[in-house]
Formats: C-alpha cells, structure tokens, sequence
C-alpha cells in the first residue's frame, strides 16, 4: 500500500493511502507527510521538521496547560506554595524538552505534578 498526497497551490491538502496509484494529481509521499505540507520540485515534503512539530507541540501544553494558570495572578495566587513550585517545574520541563538525550525521536514529556 502506497501513501498519495493531493496537492492545491503546491500545498498538500488531501493524503490517502491505496493499493493502486491515484489519479495523476496525486503525489506519492512518504508517511510522514501531512496536510499543509509543501510541493517542492515535484516531490513532497514536510512543510516543518520533527523538531518543529515537537516544538509545537510542547508550545500547545503551555498554552493549555501552563499559560492560563501561570499568566493569571488570581488563579495563581490560588494555588499553595507547594502547587506553584510543581507548575513551575512542569512548565520548566516542557520547556527543556529540546534538550533531551533523544529528541526529537524519542520524547519523555512531563507530567503535571511528576517532575
């Protein structure tokens, strides 16, 4: 089973996977292609790298999870020393997960709470 892409203004906006080829305005592609990637020179590629979806993704949890309880002095003020010190390191380790041994191939993302 092949993995096809379906390009628009050289950006993929559709992947599929099939037995058979596809329609000569579907692209072979690799597994990791998405949708929003590039069309570059008549091959597919990944609009960001493993590094940046990595990123964007521990940038995700802050915003989610940190942000709104961090950036807000009543919900901080809230919380006891002890949950301060533990929303401090979490957001401490997600913001280091660029320094791990295995990244980006292989994450140990924090757990709120565990670090």
């Amino acid at each position: 089973m092949a993995r096809y892409a379906i390009i628009e203004d050289k950006i993929v906006i559709n992947v599929a996977e099939s037995d058979t080829a596809l329609e000569s305005n579907w692209y072979i592609c690799d597994d990791i292609i998405n949708i929003g990637d590039l069309l570059v020179n008549g091959v597919v590629v990944p609009k960001y790298s493993r590094e940046d979806y990595e990123r964007m993704e521990r940038d995700h949890r802050l915003v989610t999870e940190v942000d709104p309880i961090v950036s807000n002095p009543l919900r901080w003020a809230d919380l006891s020393a002890t949950e301060q010190l533990e929303m401090a390191n979490y957001r401490t380790a997600l913001l280091n997960i660029s320094a791990q041994e295995g990244f980006p191939h292989n994450i140990v993302w924090p757990v709120k709470g565990e670090v």
